[in-house]
């Protein structure tokens, strides 16, 4: 059965991030896999051919999907855009569906935001030690 058919009140949020950034990550996560499991050298022109394959298809499927007559409503949102300004992306989210954002919701979102602002710049730390490229 279909996302439609088993949860009817279904909504899609659909998040894009650039597949520039996006699939070289995809390759080095895979290039290390490769790396611990293969007793060989590792072909890293076939992992980015397969990956790029991959998520083409899977992309390709899901645009046809949330085509379909029948598909719940979908909200596409750009992942740059959620990151610069996540309380505008959720709010624009919202009002595809035909809802609000109450003042309290949108007050939470902010107040989650600023307390979990050290977090997440930890996280950016960690960055130099992963390879966005084959």
């Amino acid at each position: 059965a279909g996302l439609a058919t088993s949860f009817p009140d279904a909504k899609v949020v659909w998040t894009h991030r650039d597949p520039k950034a996006s699939l070289p990550s995809l390759g080095s996560m895979f290039r290390t896999f490769a790396d611990m499991c293969e007793s060989g050298p590792v072909d890293l022109a076939a992992i980015g051919r397969e990956q790029l394959a991959f998520w083409s298809l899977a992309a390709d499927r899901a645009d046809a999907t949330l085509a379909a007559k029948n598909a719940p409503p979908c909200a596409h949102v750009k992942y740059a855009d959620l990151i610069k300004d996540p309380v505008a992306v959720v709010t624009s989210i919202y009002a595809s569906f035909g809802w609000t954002v109450s003042p309290a919701f949108k007050a939470a979102m902010v107040d989650y935001l600023a307390k979990n602002a050290e977090k997440r710049g930890k996280n950016k730390r960690l960055a130099k030690f992963h390879r966005y490229s084959l």
